[in-house]
């Protein structure tokens, strides 16, 4: 007797319908499984306020405050040498060495440095570098940047008078250790730092201000920017009174006659 096993055509069907539950039972499984593992955390976007340009700045162009703004950019990629805004001011009457376009960080290579070439060109027709070397630790002399303006005034003789008023600061030079005339003197140190400050002086005064500077009697005050008016000193003169015979003197003092806008400073 022979057995003959008769296939129908559901059997396959059957089939493959319990491999397709199959398939789709070990996906859920695999589905929730990869869910329930810990995902990667994602690092919060470090970001950073600088100094940007709010317009198109050209190359030679001077720095003001209304052409600069604050932004927060991602620091992620930012350049090292850009300025925060809390020293904002440093870049202030700088000359820019190339151009910069609105919205991007001022950096320190954008700005222009003084050198030899740069240097004589600062200087306007008629006017000389004139160089002093001032007292750091005494003095605010360290805040001092090219661009700022100040009025050089001399005390001699009992009275002081002006030599001239608005005078530029065109460079600033490094620090040193010794004063003029203690530099060749190993026991003049004091421990304080000198600076040197380079102006554009009319040509005319540069003699008397290099004999004026050996003999240590000028002064050298800060003027603000928006003080465009000269500085003007009452200076000290000898007023004779004749009574009964006898001749006396007294010395009115000098007073310094400040506009209202204007504060002077001592460097």
């Amino acid at each position: 007797m022979t057995l003959k096993l008769h296939w129908y055509p559901w059997v396959p069907l059957c089939i493959g319908a319990l491999c397709a539950v199959a398939a789709i039972i070990t996906m859920r499984v695999y589905i929730a499984h990869a869910l329930q593992q810990d995902l990667p955390v994602v690092e919060p976007i470090h970001r950073q306020w600088v100094v940007v340009a709010n317009q198109d700045l050209a190359a030679g162009n001077t720095l003001q405050a209304e052409a600069l703004s604050a932004r927060e950019v991602p620091a992620l990629g930012l350049a090292p040498d850009t300025f925060a805004p809390h020293i904002a001011s440093q870049l202030f009457s700088q000359r820019l060495a190339h151009p910069v376009q609105r919205g991007q960080p001022i950096q320190q290579l954008h700005l222009q440095y003084a050198s030899p070439a740069s240097l004589a060109a600062a200087l306007a027709d008629g006017t000389r570098a004139f160089t002093i070397q001032v007292n750091e630790q005494d003095s605010h002399a360290h805040m001092i940047q090219p661009g700022d303006k100040v009025d050089i005034v001399a005390t001699e003789f009992e009275r002081s008078f002006v030599l001239a008023s608005a005078v530029e600061v065109i460079a600033t030079g490094p620090l040193g250790g010794r004063s003029d005339g203690e530099i060749n003197n190993p026991t003049a140190w004091h421990g304080n730092q000198y600076r040197t400050l380079t102006f554009a002086i009319d040509k005319r005064l540069v003699p008397q201000l290099e004999r004026m500077q050996q003999q240590h009697i000028l002064s050298f005050w800060l003027r603000p920017s928006v003080d465009t008016e000269p500085l003007y000193l009452h200076t000290e003169v000898q007023v004779e009174w004749i009574i009964g015979g006898q001749l006396n003197s007294e010395h009115a003092s000098h007073q310094l006659i400040q506009h209202p806008t204007q504060q002077a400073a001592w460097l």
